[in-house]
């Protein structure tokens, strides 16, 4: 191994090359070529010894790998104690959430501004009705022309809408826990208007089941029936006008 490198410009006063001693290197710089790789093989030597260096010995290593070992063999002990140490065990937890005034979230963050919607009336508005999707996503329904298209009119007839009635009813699991004291509401039924081709105003679970009426849409439709009704009565009282001018004119028909 090189432990001194000596820099030498040229030959010696007696004309020769210097030779290298025990533990050196001649590097002539005039002889760049020469220079540069026996330069290169030193550094690359010191780097060989630096690695060898680094390397752990057979006790270091024995060591490390008992460590390891100890620390796999306590895994579970360690973890439950560093649990201990920064959790809350579940009755802490369950105490806690029991106490906690959660007060009221905000819409910002997800809330209803509300402890009790139910209870929440109110004076002064704007506001919208709620609806859910099927996967519990709560919002608005719009119904701006600007959001719609495939303008068609539907194709129902009178006979089908007077095919279903509203009636008095009550909710079986209302009767069994309130009995007689259960609400009492008034509706239709869902099976009813699917039955008589009307699943534009049924509800459906996820099997494809009648399970709710959107009464909003089935308004609509009462609206529609409004509408032809008064065209009805224009006409019948354009007919009535008619036959009251030919009997005034004595005219018989």
């Amino acid at each position: 191994m090189v432990d001194e490198i000596v820099v030498h410009q040229g030959e010696s006063a007696d004309g020769l090359t210097p030779v290298a001693e025990d533990g050196e290197m001649v590097i002539d710089v005039k002889n760049p070529a020469q220079a540069t790789n026996k330069l290169v093989a030193t550094l690359n030597e010191y780097g060989r010894r630096l690695r060898e260096l680094e390397k752990p010995s057979g006790s270091q290593l024995t060591q490390a790998i008992q460590k390891v070992l100890d620390i796999s063999a306590n895994i579970d002990q360690t973890v439950t104690a560093s649990i201990n140490r920064n959790s809350y065990n579940r009755a802490t937890i369950d105490q806690k959430c029991n106490t906690w005034n959660w007060g009221v979230l905000s819409t910002d963050r997800g809330g209803t501004h509300t402890t009790n919607a139910y209870n929440n009336l109110f004076t002064v508005g704007p506001w919208r009705a709620v609806w859910a999707l099927s996967d519990g996503t709560m919002g608005t329904s719009q119904s701006s022309r600007k959001v719609k298209q495939d303008f068609l009119k539907p194709d129902i007839t009178l006979e089908q809408m007077r095919s279903v009635d509203w009636t008095l009813y009550r909710f079986i699991d209302d009767v069994n826990l309130n009995g007689d004291s259960a609400t009492i509401h008034i509706g239709m039924i869902a099976e009813d208007l699917d039955d008589n081709g009307l699943g534009q105003f049924v509800e459906y679970n996820d099997d494809y089941e009648p399970c709710g009426i959107n009464y909003p849409m089935l308004g609509v439709w009462a609206i529609h029936e409004a509408h032809l009704a008064h065209d009805r009565i224009d006409q019948l009282e354009e007919r009535l006008k008619a036959l009251e001018g030919k009997i005034d004119n004595g005219i018989e028909e």
